[in-house]
Order: structure tokens, then C-alpha cells, then sequence
């Protein structure tokens, strides 16, 4: 017979948590053999940012189960201590704060089991230990919010915070003020009903950042971060006259900081000066970490991210005021690298990062401006949420919706358009459905009957009649 464990079972539909706590007596620089952002909350208290090498870990783990492959690795790297993976980094700690197990994890029963029975306790103990890591002006009217909540508590007998969850972010702003706000919704985070996708932005925008600019996170020094320095006889314009510059820079690093071997890369701070004499800093983010010196003598994928932030730097230079008295065009004339996140790698776990993760699909994300994802078809009658990311959520019970999705085609317009039908064409019925009245959608998507159109040229639409007798182009099967 064989046996589930909780401790280790992530619910269907569930990304492991982006956010590790640890406590107990090690040496924090140990963290950056996990993750390249981390904050030291209290002593002995460590929290770390996975969530841009949450992807990289996935690929280091290969067919294993990723919360066994993390609470092993994790044991090896930091001894016994007691570790938590939770939605947000103020989860972490208020888990760690009453924690009898080694491992736990929120999005497995057990640890939502767990969070879901803290005791206000708990919870009030953490909001004077979060008092010192806020900005000084803020702390003296936090500490007086804290004693009204707690005496609110007190009045309406209320022991675990699970117990007031419906009570929204905005309400206790207003009655105890915005931090007291914030950490109510910190506390939920992961547990509200529904979820928020981010959106895609700009196609070079890569200085993306992951934190929840609420929290006070406050990264630990990481002593001298190695850099390097060009400035050049003569300014550059194009960036074809660029790469043997930043080539012969980058092995100067690695020449200068052999410590780097060992480091897989997440982010360069890159510092550009024009000939304005102005700096502009672009960041150099790579979605797995990544090692330089594989990349070296070419440097094909650093160059790839490079031409991407250069390029969404020089749009903004670009789109200055017009009556500023500069050129359209601005020449570089030096620059600085400083690497500013990296993952070390140590012996315990070299063998494993170095051997185990040559996917050709973290290479190519790295390469890339925009991320790779999965998409698939969703259990949905409606079109437009008939597909998205695929979060491998269990689709048993939705089987007819999702045959209804079937019959929908790979290619969805983002926009509408008229549809003129003149001349030959073919009709087929398809189906009718009608607009998300719940959910506020567009008013001008209501009831609409879906046919595939094939026009005398072959073509093969996905097109809706309206209930004015209106025809609309909303993809196409060929």
C-alpha cells in the first residue's frame, strides 16, 4: 500500500512558494548557495528570495519531487535547522516563530494546517519584531496601532488570525493605519480566492523585480561586489562597435575575480555614461542564473541581455523633452559592470548545479527578452479564458469543458475585428455563448454565435454573429 506524505504533497494547481525562512544557528552567508536576494530578519532568522531561481531549482531537481530534492539539499547545506517555504516572506516568520517541525511548507496540508492555527500570540509578538526593520518615521504611530489592535483582539475574543481573514486590507488601514494594513494582507497572501497574472511588458524590458514593495526587505551587505571600469579614446554610437569592448572587459573580471567560477550569475548592474555626461544604470537580469564563465570568450548570452537593457535605456534617453538642447542620438563614451546577485556554488552542491543543469531551455531563456511559458487549454466555455499558462491543474471532473475548448483555435486575436463576408464562403455552426455578467466583462461581448468561416481564398475563421446581426473576425483556424 502505498502512503501520501503531507509534509511533502503540494496541493493540484500549486507552485511551490517562492519564499524560504530558516532558523536556527548557521552562518547566513551560507544562504547564497540557495538564492541571490536575502534578508536577515532577526538573529538567527534568514529569509531568502527564490523567486528568480525558483526555475533553475526545478531544472536541478530534475525528475524528483522538488520538496524532497529541497529539504535534502537544504539539511546538506545548513545542517539541522528548521526551514519553511511560504507565499510571503512575513509567512516565514510568523510559521518559524511556533514551528515543532524541521520542514514545512505552505500549500501542502500540512503546513496550511499549520499556518491556519497560529495564535495571535504569535502574531503580535512578530508585528514589535517587524517595528525595527520600518523606516524611523514610521515606527512611533506603528507602535501605538499595535496597542489598539491588540486590545480589539482582546475585546472581541478573537484567538488565531485565520479567525478575521474576510476582514479586508483597506478596512484595517483606515482604523489602525497602513502598516498594521499591509501586514494583514502580507499574513494572506496565497490563501485569497482568485489570482492575478502579471502582465507582459515591454518587449526589452528585462529590470524586472520580484519583491512585494511593501515589505521591508533589507538585503544583507554583500561586502565588495566585483566590477570593472572602461573609459573609452573614443565614443561609440552603434552597438555592433560595442561587443569586442564588453567582451575583453568581461574576461577581465573573470581574470581579476577567479572567485567567479564558482558563481552563477543573476544580475549586472551596468552604468552607461553618454557624452551629456549623464549616467544611466541598466540592469542586466538573467531569468536562470547564469555562469560567465561557461559563456566565455564569445559572452553570446550576457550579450543578448546586454543589447536588450542598452536598447530600453537609450528609448528613455531618447524620449526626453524635446526643448532639452541635446542630440537625438547620444554616444557612449565609458561604462562600469558590477555584479551585483550571483548563486555560489559550493562543493556540496557543484557536482549537482554544474552537471545537472544543461538544459537547452535555460539557455534559451536567458538569451531571450520575454520568458518562456506553457500554455494549454483551460475548462472554460468562454473563449476568452479558454486557454492560458498551464498550472497542471487537475482537469478530471471538467472534461466537458474542456472538450469545448477543443473546438476553439490556437490563435486568439487580441483585438477584435469586423468581419466582411462577400462573395462564396462555407458557414459551420460552432456554438453560442454569452458574456461573464458576473464577472464585469465587456458589455460589447454579450450573447454571440460562433461559426468557422471559410472564405473563397481558403481561409479559415473563428468568427461570432452578434445579436445586431454584426459579423467579427476573433481568430483563426489555418
Amino acid at each position: 500500500m502505498s502512503v501520501i506524505s503531507l509534509k511533502h504533497h503540494l496541493k493540484r494547481g500549486i507552485e511551490l512558494p517562492a519564499f524560504l525562512g530558516i532558523k536556527g544557528d548557521f552562518d547566513p552567508d551560507l544562504g547564497f548557495e540557495v538564492g541571490t536576494r536575502l534578508m536577515r530578519f532577526s538573529d538567527g532568522l534568514l529569509l531568502i528570495d527564490l523567486k528568480n531561481v525558483l526555475n533553475y531549482w526545478k531544472w536541478s531537481a530534475g525528475e524528483e519531487e522538488l520538496l524532497p530534492f529541497f529539504e535534502d539539499f537544504l539539511k546538506k547545506v545548513f545542517g539541522d535547522q528548521k526551514f519553511c517555504f511560504a507565499h510571503h516572506p512575513f509567512q516565514c516568520v510568523l510559521m518559524l516563530e511556533n514551528q515543532k517541525e524541521d520542514f514545512t511548507c505552505l500549500g501542502t496540508p500540512q503546513g496550511d494546517q499549520y499556518y491556519r492555527h497560529q495564535s495571535f500570540e504569535h502574531w503580535h509578538k512578530l508585528l514589535w519584531q517587524l517595528r525595527a526593520h520600518l523606516p524611523a518615521k514610521d515606527q512611533s504611530e506603528y507602535g501605538r496601532m499595535i496597542g489598539r489592535f491588540e486590545r480589539f483582539v482582546e475585546r472581541m475574543k478573537i484567538t488565531r488570525p485565520f479567525e478575521l481573514s474576510s476582514i479586508k486590507q483597506d478596512s484595517l488601514e483606515r482604523r489602525f493605519g497602513k502598516w498594521l494594513g499591509r501586514v494583514w494582507h502580507w499574513s494572506f497572501s496565497g490563501f485569497r480566492s482568485g489570482t492575478f497574472e502579471a502582465t507582459q511588458g515591454d518587449l526589452f524590458q528585462t529590470n524586472f523585480d520580484s519583491f512585494d514593495t511593501s515589505f521591508p526587505w533589507h538585503e544583507i551587505e554583500k561586502g565588495e561586489l566585483p566590477e570593472v571600469t572602461r573609459f573609452l579614446d573614443y565614443p561609440l554610437l552603434e552597438w555592433d562597435q560595442f561587443s569586442d569592448f564588453i567582451k575583453e572587459d568581461l574576461l577581465k573580471l573573470l581574470k581579476n575575480h577567479p572567485e567567479l567560477k564558482h558563481k552563477k550569475v543573476s544580475r549586472v548592474d551596468w552604468e552607461v555614461s553618454l557624452e551629456s555626461l549623464e549616467v544611466h544604470s541598466c540592469k542586466i537580469v538573467f531569468r536562470n542564473p547564469h555562469s560567465l564563465t561557461t559563456d566565455a570568450p564569445d559572452f553570446e548570452t550576457f550579450l543578448f541581455q546586454a543589447y536588450y537593457s542598452y536598447l530600453e535605456m537609450m528609448k528613455k534617453v531618447e524620449s526626453r523633452e524635446e526643448d532639452l538642447d541635446y542630440p537625438l542620438r547620444m554616444a557612449t563614451v565609458g561604462w562600469k559592470f558590477m555584479i551585483s546577485e550571483s548563486l555560489r556554488l559550493s562543493p556540496k552542491n557543484e557536482d549537482l548545479l554544474t552537471g545537472g543543469v544543461s538544459s537547452l531551455r535555460l539557455e534559451m531563456e536567458n538569451k531571450l527578452p520575454l520568458s518562456l511559458d506553457h500554455y494549454a487549454l483551460k475548462a472554460s466555455f468562454f473563449p476568452e479564458t479558454s486557454f492560458g499558462k498551464s498550472n497542471e491543474e487537475y482537469l478530471g471532473e471538467k472534461l466537458p469543458w474542456l472538450m469545448a475548448s477543443k473546438r476553439k483555435p490556437l490563435f486568439i486575436f487580441n483585438k477584435i475585428e469586423p468581419l466582411i463576408l462577400e462573395g462564396n464562403y462555407k458557414r459551420t455552426f460552432l456554438e453560442r455563448v454569452a458574456s461573464l455578467w458576473w464577472g464585469g466583462s465587456d458589455p460589447h461581448l454579450g450573447d454571440r454565435d460562433y461559426y468557422l468561416i471559410e472564405d473563397k481564398e481558403g481561409l479559415m475563421w473563428w468568427a461570432f454573429q452578434d445579436p445586431r446581426g454584426g459579423w467579427f473576425k476573433h481568430g483563426l483556424f489555418s
